[in-house]
């Protein structure tokens, strides 16, 4: 860390606050990942062991389930993704421009993902809302729980969002892209030596 860094305690602090925030949705997600996985390979081999075999069997909550892990699943990676600014962009313009415009054009990006974050979070509060009498096909249970990933997914984003303009604006934020592209040339270079 450079000296720069230290007149920014607070920001440090918020960002690695985020940080566990992010590694813990990182987990979350890869669970529910999984959980997606088990519920399709439920269902695929129920529908073959019905096409084989001739066995009335029928998983139809399978299908339900993997849906709304997938949802959950994509709702949570998107806001580790703009955390870890993941999210797609391009910056062949802003890599051209001086450093201090260059800064004041990300953070402007960064302002625009937070508006679409945060209209996310406002229309997912109205399903969220509406999910309350709103009950899945086929379990039956209120899709106030699969709206609330949305909402929750939504508004991870929103602040990791608000973290990096924050970043951008105080001039914090290069310094941990050092750091990233310093950690990648490391794991790079150990890629090549076998040991």
């Amino acid at each position: 860390m450079s000296d720069k860094t230290f007149a920014h305690p607070r920001y440090e602090a918020c960002r690695a606050a985020m940080a566990v925030v992010n590694d813990w949705a990182t987990k979350l997600a890869g669970l529910l990942l999984g959980g997606m996985v088990a519920a399709i390979a439920v269902s695929v081999s129920v529908r073959l062991l019905y096409s084989y075999s001739g066995i009335r069997l029928s998983a139809p909550w399978a299908e339900e389930v993997a849906r709304y892990l997938m949802v959950a699943s994509v709702f949570l990676g998107g806001a580790v993704a703009a955390f870890q600014k993941r999210l797609i962009g391009v910056d062949a313009f802003v890599s051209m421009m001086p450093s201090r415009l260059a800064r004041w054009m990300r953070a402007f990006a960064h302002l625009l993902t937070l508006g679409f974050a945060l209209l996310i979070v406002w229309q997912a509060a109205a399903l969220v809302e509406f999910g309350l009498r709103q009950w899945s096909p086929v379990m039956r249970m209120p899709m106030a729980f699969v709206y609330a990933w949305i909402l929750l997914g939504a508004a991870l984003m929103a602040a990791n969002t608000v973290l990096h303009m924050i970043g951008e604006i105080i001039g914090a934020e290069g310094l941990h892209d050092v750091e990233i592209d310093e950690d990648a040339a490391e794991i790079l270079s150990h890629q090549g030596t076998k040991p």
